[in-house]
């Protein structure tokens, strides 16, 4: 707002929407889990695990004001496998 940005005019607010700028989204999660601990030798822990995400997504863009033009919508679905492990040797009785 300092005088070197502003016209001999004043200065202009003006509408900058997009067509894409309206949109609806709908995001659906599913995920299982399974896990086992375990320990060998007295002093050696194992534990090792995965999850399973079932994962979609949908985004469907519009015109607000043309409802006749036909809708743009873009869908992402993916399945991840995570896993994990890790290995705990306990050095000394003290740390049973």
């Amino acid at each position: 707002m300092s005088p070197e940005n502003i016209g001999v005019e004043g200065f202009q607010l003006r509408e900058a929407t997009r067509p894409t700028d309206n949109y609806e989204a709908i995001q659906e999660l599913e995920a299982y889990f399974s896990q086992i601990d375990a320990n060998f030798f007295d002093r050696l822990r194992l534990a090792g695990g995965v999850r399973v995400e079932d994962n979609r997504q949908s985004v469907k863009t519009f015109a607000l004001f043309n409802p006749n033009q036909e809708p743009i919508e873009s869908v992402l679905s993916s399945v991840d496998l995570l896993r994990a492990v890790a290995a705990t040797y306990f050095l000394s009785e003290q740390q049973l």
